[in-house]
């Protein structure tokens, strides 16, 4: 989340510097790319993260016990 965090805050400070006209919109896509791919680790790596508990759980027979 910290490096979605600070992709997001590098796109900001890009999209400023595109404004004031000292950076190129090769940069502002650049700083989008960036944040877009930040967002799509953090959805992988959750949802890793989800599959190895219920793989977990399911070993430890207690998968069920969360819809009783």
């Amino acid at each position: 989340e910290q490096i979605l965090a600070s992709a997001e805050e590098d796109l900001k400070l890009v999209q400023e510097r595109y404004s004031l006209g000292s950076a190129t919109i090769l940069e502002v896509l650049d700083a989008q790319v960036s944040v877009s791919q930040a967002r799509s680790s953090l959805v992988t790596i959750k949802y890793d993260a989800k599959t190895q508990e219920a793989q977990f759980r399911a070993i430890l027979g207690t998968l069920d016990q969360d819809y009783r």
